[in-house]
């Protein structure tokens, strides 16, 4: 059986960040009692945070419609924008590759790829613009799709296959996913203006207030799962209890001798299954909307540089 001593004995300093949750979960293979107890509490508070978040998300975006393409764009909409920066790059990479393509396979397959790929663009972006300001990645990703139609519009001209029978069809093609791209650019700085100055200023300062609610709130969840798991740690037997702590005393003496000193001193008062739980909050908070991962960076035990210190 796993223990936290042998945890520490081997965790390198590289993957202290992302393993430490491992810290938790051996220091309580002794009891399989308490660390059941600890995941059903993780699922209790994932699901209030999903439900209160989106309600929270709801009622701001009621308030402050100009919001919702940022902070509430649709749910498929960043999945498909990833496909089309991955089309559009392959489009654009049969062009450029050292090894070469022979023009008769690279022509379609970048007229097809970047077809695919601003036809997929104008689904978002016709999409995103009926909900306001839309988000600075989709901007990007239409100018990527527009970029990388270059190489291969260059290229027709560059060897005179524009009116190439074999080639005309493709270039064709190609042209018109440019055009379609320039449009979208078009109707997304149309929209940008539309917005003008005063209304870009009012939305930067209503994410700004909705950057308050979300970390204040986060703030609250933190202390109220710190005060649920110490209430449930408490409840435990005292034997069963000194079991656990000399493990994670071991642990924690074995990261100091190694000269990890700051990540030994976060984890040293660190309650069993805050660990735990700090993985399942930080998992949640994508219901806060778009961009709350940087907004709830806080968890119930600190997160230490994993430069600081040496192995």
């Amino acid at each position: 059986m796993s223990t936290a001593a042998e945890w520490a004995r081997r965790v390198g300093v590289a993957q202290m960040r992302h393993e430490r949750v491992e810290y938790d979960r051996a220091s309580l293979a002794g009891d399989p009692e308490y660390r059941t107890a600890v995941q059903k509490l993780a699922i209790e508070i994932s699901r209030e945070i999903d439900s209160q978040a989106r309600a929270r998300l709801a009622a701001h975006l009621e308030q402050r419609p100009s919001l919702r393409g940022l902070l509430d764009p649709h749910r498929s909409s960043v999945i498909i924008e990833v496909l089309v920066v991955f089309l559009a790059a392959g489009g654009a990479a049969v062009f450029l590759t050292r090894s070469g393509v022979d023009l008769d396979i690279a022509a379609p397959v970048s007229a097809l790829f970047n077809l695919v790929a601003s036809t997929l663009m104008a689904v978002v972006v016709l999409r995103g613009l009926r909900r306001g300001m839309t988000p600075p990645f989709t901007n990007r990703v239409t100018v990527l799709v527009i970029a990388t139609t270059l190489p291969g519009l260059v290229l027709a001209a560059v060897t005179g296959t524009l009116t190439d029978p074999r080639f005309a069809v493709w270039w064709g093609i190609l042209g018109l996913s440019a055009a379609v791209a320039v449009v979208l650019l078009i109707l997304l700085l149309q929209n940008w203006r539309a917005i003008g100055v005063d209304g870009r200023m009012r939305i930067a300062a209503d994410l700004d207030a909705w950057v308050e609610v979300v970390r204040a709130a986060h703030q609250a969840t933190l202390q109220d799962a710190a005060a649920r798991l110490a209430a449930l740690w408490a409840s435990v037997p005292a034997s069963r209890r000194r079991a656990v702590e000399d493990d994670r005393a071991a642990a924690v003496g074995l990261l100091v001798e190694r000269g990890l000193v700051e990540q030994a001193d976060a984890l040293r008062n660190a309650v069993p299954g805050a660990l735990e739980l700090d993985l399942v909050i930080r998992a949640s908070t994508s219901a806060w909307g778009s961009g709350a991962k940087t907004m709830t960076a806080a968890t119930i035990v600190p997160v230490i540089d994993d430069r600081a210190g040496a192995a």
